[in-house]
């Protein structure tokens, strides 16, 4: 079974809105498919992971709850192609109404990596930036895409890029670059965003807190 294949079965089932055990049982995990011979292998979808993707269509559909999330993973585990999965589904939603998932790392391998996993599963509508004026030009165009760029790409970012509520951010390694002024310039640009974290190394020091950075008070 290649990428393509994988990541087709898993679009065949919804989200369930309500009921978190059903929408486990629904999926058929591969749990030991290498992907093209990808040394990433998928190792089952994290059950914080579904309850994220359940928060951005409770919170949308609501107007008002938690728009923020920790997802803790372990080394290995197949992060990327969690994104993956993750991004898909989010665009599938008919009730986000088209919505932009923004994924952000903070290395420029991380970022080929990440692009590559995308390309390898064949999802559509994927989109880089490789510079500010190129960030802000995404965001100008309203486009609703996935996006896949580095958190210095806001670092001179000094205005709302956009106030839509239907963005999606997911930020990998989530432990680093968030607390200063990179993690508030791209809150200042995405101010109504959803913002989840990934991590295998959370951080909690009174300096550096990766809890309070992406925890919500519900989790």
């Amino acid at each position: 079974m290649n990428c393509k294949s994988v990541f087709t079965t898993f679009d065949n089932y919804r989200i369930k809105k309500e009921n978190l055990s059903q929408f486990l049982s629904a999926i058929p995990v591969p749990r030991a498919t290498a992907c093209n011979g990808s040394s990433a292998i998928w190792k089952g979808i994290p059950i914080l992971l579904v309850r994220r993707l359940q928060r951005v269509l409770g919170t949308f559909r609501a107007g008002v709850g938690p728009k923020k999330g920790l997802i803790w993973h372990f080394q290995g585990s197949g992060k990327s192609w969690l994104m993956v999965f993750a991004a898909q589904k989010l665009r599938k939603q008919n009730e986000l109404k088209a919505p932009t998932v923004v994924i952000v790392d903070d290395r420029i391998d991380l970022e080929d990596q990440i692009a590559g996993d995308f390309t390898r599963a064949e999802i559509p509508n994927i989109e880089s930036a490789t510079d500010k004026d190129a960030l802000e030009k995404f965001f100008e165009q309203d486009q609703r895409k996935i996006l896949i760029t580095t958190i210095f790409k806001f670092g001179d970012v000094q205005h709302k890029l956009s106030d839509r509520s239907n963005i999606i951010v997911m930020v990998d390694e989530a432990h680093r670059t968030q607390e200063k002024d990179l993690g508030a310039k791209m809150r200042l640009a995405l101010p109504n965003a959803f913002f989840f974290g990934l991590t295998g190394t959370p951080i909690n020091r009174r300096d550096h807190n990766t809890f309070a950075a992406f925890g919500a008070e519900e989790d």
